[in-house]
């Protein structure tokens, strides 16, 4: 049986490093992501021990980061099998909807979703190519329509899209074996 192949964003702490570690004990193979390289390289030496780990760069919000870290990825091992979307920004509770800083707000959009998304779009093609694949976007109560309070909008409405994206991307998928949560 081969090892599947995990990449994680937003790595290098919380619950993208508890992640990591859970993938690695149970043996696959990782790469983990971070946005600050000097944290991502840090958590990447305290977690190496662990398995078989490798550490990238990666921003998702920026195209060119996204890019490398795939031709990394399909040159080093030709496959994903598990992608972790976790990496995310700005949670705003200093902000409402009525004074919220728009700027702001687009850039926790700008990550938190379209970076999702555009990573995602990257990533399904080496899946389906194996026809395999299982992605997991992580998301937050304050997304939750039901439970949303008056403050984090850019934070509660980015992961209340990323929600609805999951969605349109299973229906998408069904007729692969990929599985989008």
């Amino acid at each position: 049986m081969k090892t599947s192949i995990a990449l994680v964003t937003g790595a290098n702490k919380g619950i993208g490093y508890a992640t990591v570690k859970s993938l690695l004990q149970n043996g696959h193979t990782v790469i983990m992501t971070s946005r600050n390289e000097e944290l991502g390289k840090k958590a990447f030496d305290e977690l190496s021990p662990l398995g078989k780990l490798y550490y990238h760069q990666l921003d998702i919000s920026q195209q060119d980061s996204i890019v490398k870290a795939f031709d990394f990825i399909t040159k080093t091992f030709g496959r994903l099998d598990i992608l972790i979307n976790n990496a995310g920004i700005n949670y705003d509770t200093w902000q409402n909807a009525i004074n919220a800083d728009i700027d702001q707000v687009r850039d926790t959009l700008d990550t938190n979703l379209f970076g999702t998304w555009k990573l995602t779009q990257v990533a399904i093609p080496l899946m389906i190519q194996n026809n395999y694949g299982r992605i997991v976007n992580v998301s937050s109560d304050s997304a939750s329509i039901l439970r949303m309070g008056a403050g984090a909008p850019g934070y509660s409405i980015s992961k209340a899209a990323l929600n609805i994206l999951t969605i349109k991307m299973s229906r998408n998928l069904q007729n692969y074996d990929i599985l989008i949560n």
